[in-house]
């Protein structure tokens, strides 16, 4: 039996010695993972959120939408455009909001000063009922 006894305590031993082992790389992995975490925030700074409302003429709805589309994946590959899209005011149809993510001011304002732009908006402002709005949002400041 004394081998049985001493086979027992080695095999508590390491039993608590896997068990420190599992506790230590547990906490390796959380500072290292945190390490990640705070460099990858690190490494995008907050973005833009450009929200521009526009009202149509009903009749001009349609055209709008396709003018829209045709254009949609041009916006988003601008240089700095992270994200654009298109929605409908639930209560009025003839409203819609774009929202468009930009990584900076900088790249917004390029943006807005491209023939791609110009053009769009030229196409786009003949169709309304009344003037665009718009505001530019930083959540980085809150």
């Amino acid at each position: 039996m004394g081998g049985l006894a001493a086979y027992s305590t080695t095999h508590e031993g390491n039993a608590e010695k896997r068990s420190y082992m599992g506790h230590a790389l547990t906490i390796i992995i959380n500072f290292f993972l945190i390490r990640i975490f705070v460099f990858i925030r690190n490494s995008f700074p907050p973005m833009l959120t450009r929200l521009v409302k526009m009202n149509f003429k009903e009749e001009n709805v349609n055209e709008f939408i396709e003018i829209f589309h045709a254009n949609k994946n041009f916006i988003a590959a601008f240089e700095g455009c992270h994200s654009v899209e298109l929605q409908r005011d639930i209560n009025t149809p003839t409203i819609f909001f774009t929202i468009s993510k930009w990584r900076s001011e900088e790249d917004l304002e390029n943006y807005r000063k491209s023939e791609l732009f110009k053009g769009v908006w030229a196409k786009t402002k003949i169709l309304f009922a009344s003037k665009a709005e718009a505001w530019t949002l930083d959540n980085s400041k809150i």
